[in-house]
């Protein structure tokens, strides 16, 4: 139930700040960010009480995310910007593409492109450690568990995410050891402490037994719904690709709601 207290453009302004606090941000994140984050009520107050997001981070002098164009040119607001998005994710690397887009920074994605001519050159004036000694410190496992560790830590995973799910919080470098040096993703799993699920031969094919494994993955992962497609992936790849060959995801979805309802 909404809190009505939100009602109060005094206290959003409170809620918005601790958020910022709390989620060591720069600024107030997109609607559907703060939404996904937990923050309902913040998100819902701010949309349809206080006449949107821009206005309040401007009442709590938080940067925008959408600014004039003209602005994009300065390579110091590019920086300042690209830090905005790595705050937004706690990352100490700059995202990729698809994941700024996902965040509201598309503008930015653009005028890296368009000023940098593209991320390689600008990932240098932002001034990140050298490719070159990031990869020397991989070599060493135990550095690759470590930043393993900080992750699902800094993040809530129960289990360190996949592949795809790495690269797009900007750990490109642990995703490639991962795959190319440590062994794979269910070994390094393994050495993290993590258990290594185990299914019999055509267990995939039961749909009560999918539905037992849904429940457990949403649980684990604090998930009110069943996920989409390409995020349940994210979480069990194996699980995903059955669903979507034995039952059809779409159709799956709409059972499983009344499955689990009854």
């Amino acid at each position: 139930m909404y809190d009505t207290a939100y009602d109060d453009i005094e206290f959003v302004m409170q809620k918005a700040q601790e958020l910022l606090d709390t989620e060591e941000l720069t600024t107030i994140p997109p609607i559907k960010s703060l939404r996904k984050r937990g923050y309902k009520d913040l998100a819902y107050a701010i949309e349809r009480k206080h006449r949107g997001v821009v206005r309040v981070r401007n009442l709590i002098d938080a940067p925008q995310l959408r600014v004039k164009r003209g602005k994009w040119k300065k390579l110091e607001f590019r920086i300042t910007m690209a830090k905005v998005a790595m705050s937004m994710d706690n990352t100490e690397t700059l995202q990729c593409k698809s994941r700024l887009d996902k965040l509201g920074m598309s503008s930015l994605v653009y005028a890296i492109s368009r000023y940098d001519k593209g991320f390689k050159n600008f990932r240098k004036a932002l001034l990140e450690e050298d490719k070159q000694e990031k990869i020397k410190k991989y070599e060493d496992m135990n550095y690759g568990l470590e930043i393993a560790r900080q992750i699902k830590q800094r993040f809530g995973f129960p289990r360190l995410p996949c592949d795809k799910k790495l690269r797009e919080l900007g750990y490109s470098t642990l995703a490639f050891f991962i795959y190319s040096r440590y062994g794979g993703i269910e070994k390094f799993r393994q050495m993290l402490g993590e258990s290594k699920i185990t299914r019999q031969k055509g267990s995939l094919k039961d749909i009560d037994y999918v539905d037992k494994e849904v429940l457990r993955i949403m649980q684990e992962n604090n998930l009110a719904e069943l996920p989409k497609k390409d995020d349940l992936a994210l979480l069990d790849s194996s699980l995903a690709h059955a669903i979507v060959k034995y039952f059809g995801y779409k159709e799956y979805r709409g059972g499983f709601e009344q499955r689990i309802a009854s």
